[in-house]
């Protein structure tokens, strides 16, 4: 039972398909009112023990940030920030400030240092 729960427990948040249904992409998200580089590189090298194809589709005051494992990882923790060619900018604008208005104004689902959120 404890190895059923363990690998649940390290399933992905999201699987997304291309509209052809080719090229899936599995993706872990997080939210951080900050980014640390040192969490961040962390967070990469656990998930890709198990997923090794995997993204991180990162939400923070500052932005969204999308890129996969092992780029985070040779980059030493940076994750890129979202590329306009996968979401238009006035979109994250639009999703950022939803972002800003609920998830950082509900303390109840902070950290005790008010940085992670998931």
């Amino acid at each position: 039972m404890k190895k059923v729960l363990d690998t649940v427990s390290k399933s992905p948040d999201y699987i997304l398909l291309t509209e052809n249904k080719k090229q899936p992409y599995i993706v872990e998200v997080k939210y951080r009112a900050h980014i640390d580089k040192d969490q961040i590189l962390s967070i990469a090298e656990q998930i890709v023990k198990n997923w090794e194809t995997s993204y991180i589709f990162l939400i923070s005051k500052d932005g969204f940030y999308f890129s996969p494992v092992h780029t985070i990882i040779n980059k030493g923790g940076d994750v890129e920030p979202l590329s306009t060619n996968w979401i238009r900018q006035e979109i994250q604008d639009k999703y950022k400030k939803l972002a800003e208005d609920w998830l950082w104004s509900h303390k109840d689902t902070q950290s005790e240092k008010g940085q992670n959120l998931k």
